[in-house]
């Protein structure tokens, strides 16, 4: 809820995502009214809605997480005909796409703040201290006043009722609560990290796009190779390649010795 993956802050990412742009001239004016009605015959959803609805329908790790809805399709499933084998009315294909485009809202992970995308990385990273709240503790009221209740006695309750049994997993209904560490908290961030993406913009193709993390950290190996001398001792050279190669040769085939046939006497 923190970071919008759930609750109300998910909606208030949203509607800054699909803040429409302010028209810098009239042109852009005259196309924004020539656009048609919201979920009318022609409508489309914005360009960045669907960009980002594309990217997380190919990202298998969402939807394995069961963090939102899986999202099943990107268009309205809007039939040719009815059951009568008529055209579909108007106001039937109306609310078949606001049901969509509200099913599809439901299903998507917007994009957080760069400060605060900074600030999830750097405690993913250990860059940014953390340390859990310590609570105090609540000392007990006692009915007298002097820190003794004959109600409450541990030692009479012990000698009443005998040893009792610790603490096990039926006292919690979400099992037992695990200890804070900075290795649990870190595992938690960067689940977290995975199910928000990245926005970039490309100069090329002029269009955002989206980048997700993985929920596990994996090994980034490299190593710069100044000259060739360099690739030949890390990978072998090819002439080595090649005389290894010239030296298989194929076994040769044991030779038989063919006896002559006896002739049998009768």
């Amino acid at each position: 809820m923190s970071y919008g993956r759930t609750g109300k802050r998910r909606h208030e990412l949203l509607a800054d995502l699909m803040k429409p742009s302010i028209p810098q001239n009239t042109e852009a004016v005259k196309e924004l009214l020539a656009q048609p009605i919201q979920f009318e015959d022609g409508w489309e959803p914005p360009e960045i809605i669907m960009t980002l609805a594309k990217s997380q329908m190919h990202n298998g790790v969402l939807s394995s997480s069961r963090i939102r809805p899986a999202l099943k399709n990107l268009h309205p499933p809007i039939p040719e005909t009815n059951s009568w084998g008529r055209p579909v009315p108007r106001v039937r294909r109306v609310n078949i796409r606001k049901k969509w485009y509200g099913n599809m809202l439901e299903t998507l992970l917007p994009p957080i703040p760069d400060a605060e995308l900074r600030i999830l990385d750097g405690l993913i990273q250990g860059t940014v201290a953390w340390a859990p709240r310590r609570q105090r503790p609540v000392e007990p009221v006692t009915s007298h006043g002097n820190g003794h209740d004959e109600d409450n006695d541990p030692l009479l309750e012990f000698l009443t009722k005998g040893p009792q049994k610790g603490h096990t997993f039926r006292e919690f209904s979400n099992g037992r609560p695990h200890e804070i560490t900075d290795r649990f908290m870190r595992r938690l961030w960067r689940r977290i990290s995975s199910l928000v993406p990245r926005m970039q913009y490309s100069v090329a193709v002029n269009k955002w796009f989206f980048i997700w993390d993985t929920p596990k950290a994996m090994p980034q190996l490299a190593f710069e190779v100044d000259t060739e001398a360099d690739l030949d001792h890390v990978f072998g050279s090819q002439a080595d390649s090649k005389a290894k190669a010239g030296n298989k040769t194929q076994p040769e085939m044991p030779v038989e010795t063919l006896e002559p046939k006896q002739e049998r006497k009768v």
